[in-house]
């Protein structure tokens, strides 16, 4: 045995994990007493740099150079450290937080970024959410859930923030070693997911011959969308190969993009966010700008199963409180044929999409569209009828990597277990033994959620739409119809052409709606 782990001999894993998280609470405290020295040497030499008369717009403006020198360390990364403790001393909350290590230095710029520039009562009410939940999920789930709590709260703030940045949209080229450069750069949403889906879409033309890696396709694809050839040849050396013909050739077509908007915003009639695959909350002028001219995959307008106060944090600790519900429907679905069969159908993939937004493994932010549909009970192939049913209230989403994580689990490798608790929630085992709740936070759960019990409807003329719970439209006259109909935008039409199809007369044909399922990865196959 090695010295290295000899200190650890006789130490059990729930030890070794207990003495992980306190090294790493160690470690954020350094890092904030580091932030806060920092930020004390900045402002003496702002007050002594005031005090020679210099302007306030530059004084102190040497500190992240002075610290940059002593530590050895590039003046980007000291100017990151004076840019959070500056940011901390209007959030003390999570000023507090940091300098005990209940947050590290990721998570506290997480927060100081997202509140940079809201308005001060907005401040002082998310930062108290932000910071109670910080400690609970990683920088990446904390900046999602931050942009989404912002993008509901302040609508019209967010609508500008965004106009304001998309001007500092870029793209660099950076030289790396051994040939190889570094793209990076700042694109609005909507346009790098567009770019996502069509590099997707490129590196699937190749056959499964093809000896290079999914990365690999999508970075050549990137570079015959930038020659202008817009086609990915295949490599795979065969005379059978079917991919490279003269029918996809040349061919670009537009990149499918998954916008989720409720009908209300759509039609112009609240401001809940929507939702942008891939990225996450989107404000509500951007969802209908992208919807006008939008190809539409698919949409979902009433919440089947409404699921009370979504945005409750639930962590490990709030497990025991969780009660295990039946979600089945009050038929049961066993005696169905597709509920009996392993392939899940394109409608229950989507709807799970949408419900879920992102893999649903703690901490995972990877979108849902580019993750498997998985049986959260596993699916029996021998008998169906035990167990593991094909149906949305047994799904979950997952990305390839933790589906397999799970898998293991499930086959014993690895200690992960999962089961649903109800309301989409998964309640995660990890191998120690903790329980971590994650919570679906997909486009269904971004504006609010319908009554549970609809009021009794009035007697209305069989020409006027009767609104159910769930659908988000408020319409209740033949007149406003025929506004929307000569009057609104493409978009809206086709809210109307839905409408007309759900009983309004005279009845039009519904448009067809697609789903494009995009989470295979050739590379490798789905686990189970």
């Amino acid at each position: 045995m090695s010295e290295h782990r000899a200190e650890w001999v006789g130490v059990t894993e729930i030890g070794l994990v207990e003495a992980l998280r306190a090294r790493h609470r160690a470690v954020a405290v350094d890092q904030a007493a580091e932030v806060f020295a920092l930020t004390e040497l900045y402002r003496r030499r702002f007050d002594e740099d005031t005090a020679r008369g210099l302007n306030g717009s530059v004084a102190g403006q040497w500190a992240a150079v002075e610290a940059a020198a002593a530590l050895r360390v590039s003046e980007a990364v000291a100017n990151a450290c004076l840019d959070l403790g500056l940011a901390l001393e209007s959030l003390p909350r999570t000023r507090a937080a940091f300098a005990v290590g209940d947050i590290d230095f990721a998570r506290a710029k997480v927060i100081a970024d997202l509140l940079v520039n809201l308005d001060p009562e907005l401040v002082a009410e998310l930062e108290k959410r932000l910071a109670g939940v910080a400690g609970s999920c990683n920088p990446a789930k904390l900046r999602e859930r931050g942009r989404r709590w912002i993008t509901a709260a302040d609508p019209d703030g967010e609508k500008e923030r965004r106009q304001r940045r998309t001007e500092d949209r870029d793209v660099r080229i950076r030289g790396h070693q051994d040939g190889m450069s570094y793209l990076d750069g700042l694109l609005p949403a909507a346009g790098a997911q567009a770019l996502a889906a069509r590099l997707t879409e490129l590196a699937k033309q190749v056959c499964a011959h093809d000896p290079r890696t999914f990365a690999q396709r999508r970075a050549d694809g990137l570079v015959a969308l930038a020659d202008g050839s817009e086609h990915l040849s295949c490599e795979c050396g065969r005379d059978d190969c079917t991919a490279n013909t003269d029918a996809t050739a040349g061919l670009a077509r537009r990149a499918l993009i998954q916008v989720g908007v409720s009908s209300e915003t759509l039609l112009g009639l609240a401001d809940h966010p929507g939702f942008l695959a891939g990225y996450g909350a989107i404000d509500a002028d951007l969802a209908r700008s992208l919807a006008v001219d939008g190809r539409w995959e698919w949409i979902m307008a009433a919440v089947e199963k409404a699921v009370a106060d979504t945005e409750t944090e639930t962590d490990a600790a709030a497990v025991a409180e969780v009660t295990d519900d039946d979600p089945d429907d009050a038929d049961d679905p066993a005696d169905d044929a597709e509920a009996l069969r392993y392939a899940w159908t394109a409608k229950v993939s989507g709807w799970v999409g949408a419900r879920d937004g992102t893999c649903r493994f703690p901490g995972c932010v990877r979108p849902a569209v580019e993750a498997d549909t998985d049986h959260v009970e596993r699916y029996d192939h021998d008998d169906p009828r035990r167990g593991g049913r094909t149906v949305k209230e047994n799904a979950a989403k997952l990305c390839r990597r933790h589906h397999r994580c799970k898998t293991a689990g499930e086959n014993g490798l690895n200690g992960w277990r999962v089961r649903q608790c109800g309301g989409g929630r998964l309640v995660w085992t990890t191998p120690t033994g903790e329980q971590v709740v994650t919570e679906p936070e997909g486009a269904k759960f971004l504006w609010p959620q319908p009554p549970p019990v609809a009021p009794k409807p009035r007697p209305q003329p069989p020409h006027v739409y009767v609104p159910r719970p769930g659908d988000g439209i408020v319409c209740s006259s033949s007149s406003m119809l025929e506004q929307l109909r000569f009057g609104r935008s493409k978009a809206e039409q086709q809210l109307v052409f839905l409408l007309e199809a759900r009983g309004v007369k005279p009845a039009r044909r519904q448009p067809k709606s697609r789903i494009v399922d995009t989470t295979d990865d050739p590379d490798e196959p789905c686990p189970f």
